[in-house]
């Protein structure tokens, strides 16, 4: 089984081995991350020094990734609060996922609906599934949805 490299602690720190006083390098760990989530991982007793400079010519970058394999791996994204939370890492994963993005779903409170719906039509050009949930709707909400409002939706989704 392929062995994993855990960050660990930073050299100089108080808790890195003695004579490590270099800033540009960091202790790794060695460990298995296999564990039930109740059980404790225990890492290997003996650092692994790695020089920053040295890390970065050996591992790729995010922006060296073609945008093909950043999609494959947003696909694999279910959760809508991860890809919230990924389109707010930098514009290049939010156009990516924007584009991707083929479903939302919308509680009420939007108001202006139509102008809700058409920003978020832009925002995500390949809608085939809206979904309205209406549930706790109260008077002072106002006018959710009209003919007009489904117009506008229906002109934006494929």
């Amino acid at each position: 089984m392929p062995r994993v490299l855990w960050p660990w602690k930073r050299k100089g720190s108080p808790d890195a081995p003695s004579g490590t006083s270099s800033l540009r390098s960091f202790a790794l760990m060695e460990s298995s991350p296999v564990a039930s989530e109740h059980e404790e991982v225990h890492h290997s007793e003996y650092p692994v020094l790695i020089d920053i400079a040295e890390l970065s010519q050996q591992y790729c970058m995010m922006d060296d990734l073609p945008d093909a394999l950043l999609s494959e791996i947003i696909k694999r994204l279910t959760r809508t609060s991860d890809l919230n939370s990924l389109s707010l890492v930098s514009k290049r994963l939010y156009n990516i996922e924007r584009e991707l993005r083929d479903a939302i779903h919308l509680g009420c409170g939007l108001f202006p609906v139509t102008l809700a719906v058409t920003s978020l039509c832009s925002r995500f050009p390949n809608l085939s599934k809206v979904e309205f949930n209406y549930s706790g709707w109260k008077p002072e909400h106002g006018i959710q949805l009209d003919n007009h409002g489904l117009h506008v939706l229906s002109s934006c989704c494929q």
